[in-house]
């Protein structure tokens, strides 16, 4: 049996059902960090000729990055969705 996690540190958890472990929500810093992660990924993959892998890393990193912005604005973002509404909103207040 796993020790209880401290809660109060975690701003949102999730199980993980394969390895039943809690993962907390990323900051919105830690979103930034993990789109240009994934969009360094994306260009290697693209480089080494894998589109279907660019494509996934790509898209991975445009979600983390719609995550930070709506994490900083206070909006909703912990689903495709929500996701789907701030972008909405982003081109909506950009005119575009």
């Amino acid at each position: 049996m796993t020790a209880n996690p401290d809660y109060a540190t975690l701003d949102r958890r999730s199980t993980d059902e394969e390895t039943m472990t809690i993962k907390r929500e990323l900051t919105a810093e830690e979103n930034v960090q993990a789109a240009l992660q994934f969009l360094d990924h994306s260009d290697r993959e693209f480089a080494a000729g894998d589109v279907m892998q660019g494509s996934e890393k790509l898209w991975s990193a445009a979600s983390h990055a719609v995550m930070a912005i709506a994490k900083k604005r206070g909006w909703p973002h912990a689903k495709y969705n929500a996701r789907s509404i701030a972008v909405g909103r982003l081109a909506q207040e950009y005119d575009d």
